[in-house]
């Protein structure tokens, strides 16, 4: 139950939430929740008259989410601008409109770089289904490239990495849900 779904259900128990549900959407899309709330996904697809896509990210929707998320691996303060503009949007063409769009340019090559080239730079087992993947980009991308390798490589466990000032900072995922990333590095923590 992601939280942007949860935040919805919940307000639409109190008051009318129709003309937000796309913005409940959005938060659906962009935690790949998508498969378990089709019914919902597609009525506002319907309302909103978006072609459905096989991969959410191909949406109208999607690349709403990824404007959002990029703003925030530019820069995470840029939060406050991402909802800002969230707030004051009546349509998912606003924020796509929006200054949201520069952000999303200026790392989107970064991001397609590690994922078109994801072979030649991971760290790859194939025998324990495992990868690394150490980032060096100047923005906080590991996360938006977990997620987008995870789609691509649902059966391995990725473990993509940054470090700097001597910090290592980790995003892990594993599409299939055949072991639990989380469960996995606390362990390593230990």
């Amino acid at each position: 139950y992601c939280a942007a779904k949860f935040g919805y259900d919940l307000a639409k128990r109190h008051t009318n939430m129709e003309d937000l549900d796309w913005i409940a959407a959005i938060g659906v899309t962009g935690d790949m929740c998508t498969p378990y709330w089709q019914e919902f996904i597609q009525k506002v697809y319907k309302k909103l008259n978006i072609e459905p896509d096989p991969d959410p990210f191909n949406t109208k929707l999607g690349k709403v989410a990824e404007y959002i998320s990029h703003a925030e691996s530019y820069d995470y303060k840029n939060s406050k601008i991402s909802y800002q503009i969230l707030y004051n949007a009546k349509s998912p063409d606003d924020i796509l409109n929006s200054e949201l769009k520069q952000f999303f340019q200026a790392i989107e090559d970064d991001i397609q770089s590690y994922l078109n080239n994801f072979e030649d730079k991971a760290e790859i087992h194939e025998e324990l289904n495992l990868a690394f993947l150490e980032v060096t980009s100047n923005f906080s991308i590991k996360s938006s490239i977990s997620t987008l390798l995870s789609l691509r490589h649902p059966h391995t466990t990725l473990i993509i990495y940054q470090v700097e000032d001597n910090i290592v900072q980790l995003s892990a995922r594993r599409h299939d849900k055949k072991l639990a990333v989380n469960d996995l590095l606390e362990a390593a923590t230990k």
